[in-house]
């Protein structure tokens, strides 16, 4: 089953949930997007390409909404998974891979280090993507156990979405990594503790990809993890390495809004756990 899969490697890929005709509707509002993406901001994230932040959008309620995808998520046994934050990573053609990093925030709460799953990522590409055009790589089980320097580095600064130092190990090819190739309608789910990157886009094309956020049995979940995670969605946490939405879906209009009333993370009255990316694993 896919859920072990996921469990097993941290990651899985479940083929055809969308239809082409609806990922050619996305690929033509992305690119309008990355098409008007400053300079600046290319030069700033050039590993990433681009971090556009969706709920500045109120057409990207149609995606993170999609029956599809919560269809999936009921194969999965996930429930009640709530939404928290998503991206346009839109990486130019002839562009550096992207550094490898895990996307936790939350390694100061034991429950990091068990099997529980408090945020995973959804990655819908825009294009058939392969190793070639940029396509993800993964360490397989990387969620679950230290995984040499790789682990305990920072990632996610300045120096490294700039690619200012191509030989650093975070950009490397490993002997462990795992290229997951992906077709048009394809979508690959993650643990947000799996160690991941992707190869440059060595194409003479743009690659598309929306990385949506969510939290799956949310009820169930810490409270101080619950109160960090609507935090996270509504912009207001302190030391976020990535872009946040300035005004979220609170600036919506009123029927893009109404589609992620029920998926969007409820008022927690817990204290809020600290924002730490590096696991302290104990071997």
């Amino acid at each position: 089953m896919m859920i072990d899969e996921f469990h097993r490697n941290g990651y899985c890929k479940v083929g055809n949930v969308f239809s082409k005709e609806f990922i050619q509707e996305l690929q033509a509002e992305c690119l309008a997007l990355a098409k008007a993406i400053p300079v600046d901001l290319r030069k700033k994230y050039q590993s990433q390409g681009s971090l556009i932040q969706l709920l500045d959008y109120p057409y990207f309620s149609k995606v993170i909404a999609h029956n599809k995808l919560y269809d999936c998520f009921a194969e999965f046994g996930f429930e009640d998974t709530v939404f928290s934050s998503g991206y346009l990573i839109s990486k130019p053609a002839k562009s550096p891979p992207l550094f490898w990093h895990q996307d936790w925030w939350g390694w100061d709460h034991p429950s990091s280090y068990t099997s529980t799953v408090a945020q995973f990522f959804v990655m819908i590409y825009l294009q058939k993507t392969d190793r070639e055009n940029g396509c993800l790589r993964v360490i397989p089980g990387s969620h679950r156990k230290e995984f040499g320097l790789l682990s305990s580095l920072e990632a996610h600064t300045d120096e490294l979405s700039a690619y200012n130092d191509p030989s650093s190990i975070q950009f490397q090819n490993l002997d462990e990594e795992v290229g997951v190739e992906v077709n048009v309608g394809d979508v690959v789910f993650g643990d947000a503790r799996l160690l991941h990157g992707a190869y440059g886009n060595n194409s003479d094309r743009e690659r598309g990809l929306l990385t949506l956020w969510y939290h799956p049995n949310f009820g169930d979940l810490p409270g101080a993890i619950r109160s960090s995670i609507w935090q996270l969605h509504n912009g207001i946490v302190d030391g976020v390495d990535t872009p946040i939405s300035e005004g979220g879906i609170a600036t919506w209009p009123e029927a893009e809004k109404q589609l992620l009333s029920g998926i969007i993370p409820r008022v927690e009255k817990e204290k809020p756990l600290g924002w730490n990316r590096t696991p302290q694993w104990q071997n």
